[in-house]
């Protein structure tokens, strides 16, 4: 519900930590591609990079590198059902 927990919940103790180099790897998102966001800071967190560093990944490098492995997984499954199929596919996908 967005609030810190009070003794009236039960709990009598709680701690917060945070780590202010993965802070820092944060990535701010152009547009609704929040996984290649959190990819990109992911890696330039682990990576030891500040997100203005020039070695440092942001969403639209993540978002090729997705594009790349589904184009990929995609023409393996237009080849497999053509071969299945024993017919070129072309046209339907053209259509």
């Amino acid at each position: 519900d967005g609030r810190l927990p009070t003794k009236d919940d039960g709990v009598h103790q709680f701690g917060v930590a945070y780590d202010g180099a993965l802070l820092d790897a944060w990535v701010k998102q152009p547009s609704p591609c929040c996984a290649a966001a959190a990819v990109a800071g992911a890696i330039n967190g682990l990576s030891g990079l500040h997100r203005h560093h020039e070695n440092a990944l942001g969403p639209l490098d993540v978002l090729a590198a997705f594009r790349g492995v589904l184009k990929d997984l995609v023409e393996s499954k237009i080849a497999s059902f053509e071969r299945k199929l024993g017919a070129d596919l072309t046209p339907v996908l053209d259509a």
